[in-house]
């Protein structure tokens, strides 16, 4: 996937208005995310990012991610 520079415009009121292309697996899976927690797609990548960003955050500290399975099993989860 090539990174492409969003366009941007400011709204005046706190927020940026993007445009950004994505590929259709990843609209598919941030369409996905949106239906199942009821929200808009735009609610949907806010809370992406900001889970995403809590991530790294967390793994640049040092901390690890950890995931527990339906079976009780814990995981650590490859983050780079």
């Amino acid at each position: 996937m090539s990174v492409q520079e969003a366009e941007r415009t400011d709204t005046g009121n706190g927020t940026t208005e993007v445009k950004v292309i994505l590929p259709d697996e990843a609209v598919e899976v941030l369409q996905r995310y949106a239906a199942i927690k009821g929200i808009t797609l735009t609610e949907a990548l806010r809370q992406l990012i900001s889970n995403e960003s809590y991530l790294l955050q967390q793994v640049q500290e040092g901390g690890s991610v950890l995931i527990e399975t339906k079976d009780g099993k814990i995981q650590k989860l490859a983050y780079a």
